[in-house]
């Protein structure tokens, strides 16, 4: 049986992570998986032993933190030299010292990257470089994540979730409900979404914010207060949920949910979790999420452009009965080809052929 040590960053259970334990699940009834977990914040004892994970500091590379350390070098060739896999694979791709190990013992190599351009564009030039000299094989989660290559081949397997049982939804015209799924950020466009209800939507109307407010800007903790100030004046309902475990008893309550992000995410499972339950979903025409929504399940918009959604937001709105059935429908089919059978096997035959 085939050796395969997985290696990934954690950071908290968000998408990358996620992947990393459906990246485990796919492998582990046809090899022999082990998971090393490189921590930024500890890691829950359950979600380490639902992958094989040991887990621990092993690496220093990081977005404030550029440089290649000797002694994690040292440590991924003691590793290797240790278990002896066949194949190494990198969840996420900005640990330099696991390619460098591979490398020199002759390992196969395979990284998956769910990086944005955007978050590392000073050295991405290098970054890219640096994975066609060392790294055997480049996947990528999307077809956007791909385009940021210019010099080295990368194939996309999309990113997955689990397919739940759901009937299509209908509208008959009462009170519409919103709802915002992620982190609350200038740069997960809240601010445009809340700009948008206010200034575009005449109507009396729920909205459903669901997830922590990380932000430590003070400009945007004062422009939010502000915008949900003035739309519970104006009668709306505005509930914010917090971070919730199981968020889908909220957003299956939804019409719409709308994700407003003004940079581009390399996915988008939130985005692909609400159209499964077959709500449609209004999202910015940036980065991989028009691979998700089209006018056949939801509506696009110009990212940060709190007219162009507003606009959306009313077309939105005039869907009821069939019209809006039908968008509910397209929605949860057009999630039924990321579900985590396909991503299996779509694993299984990109590694029997490295």
């Amino acid at each position: 049986m085939k050796k395969i040590i997985l290696v990934s960053n954690y950071s908290g259970l968000y998408g990358s992570e996620l992947m990393l334990e459906k990246l485990y699940l796919s492998l582990k009834d046809d090899y022999e998986v082990k998971t090393y977990l490189n921590e930024a914040i500890p890691v829950p004892e359950e979600f380490s032993s639902s992958i094989n994970a040991v887990t621990n500091r092993f690496n220093v590379v990081s977005k404030n933190n550029k440089r290649i350390s000797l002694s994690s070098l040292m440590f991924w060739l003691k590793v290797f030299v240790k278990d002896k896999p066949d194949l190494v694979i990198v969840n996420i791709s900005l640990i330099p010292e696991v390619f460098l190990a591979t490398k020199a013992l002759r390992i196969k190599s395979m990284v998956f990257v769910r990086e944005s351009l955007i978050d590392y564009k000073h050295f991405f030039g290098i970054y890219e470089r640096y994975l066609k000299l060392f790294c055997d094989c480049v996947v990528s989660n999307s077809r956007y994540t791909s385009s940021m290559f210019s010099k080295l081949d990368s194939m996309v397997i999309s990113d997955c979730i689990d397919l739940p049982e759901k009937s299509i939804k209908i509208r008959l015209g009462v009170v519409p409900k919103f709802g915002y799924l992620g982190r609350m950020s200038l740069r997960k466009g809240v601010i445009t979404l809340l700009s948008a209800l206010n200034d575009s939507v005449n109507r009396p109307f729920e909205l459903h914010l669901i997830g922590d407010k990380l932000s430590s800007d003070a400009l945007f903790d004062e422009q939010y207060e502000e915008l949900i100030r003035r739309l519970r004046l104006k009668g709306n309902l505005i509930i914010e949920h917090g971070f919730l475990s199981n968020p889908f008893e909220i957003v299956e309550k939804c019409d719409f949910m709308v994700a407003p992000s003004i940079l581009p995410e390399t996915f988008g499972l939130s985005v692909l979790e609400c159209l499964s339950v077959g709500v449609p979903v209004i999202a910015s025409n940036i980065g991989a999420y028009p691979e998700l929504v089209s006018k056949n399940n939801g509506f696009t918009f110009f990212p940060n452009d709190s007219v162009d959604l507003g606009a959306k937001l009313n077309i939105a709105l005039s869907y009821e009965g069939d019209d809006y059935a039908s968008l509910s429908e397209n929605a949860i089919f057009s999630a039924e080809s990321y579900g985590f059978l396909v991503y299996r096997n779509n694993i299984l035959r990109l590694v029997k052929n490295v």
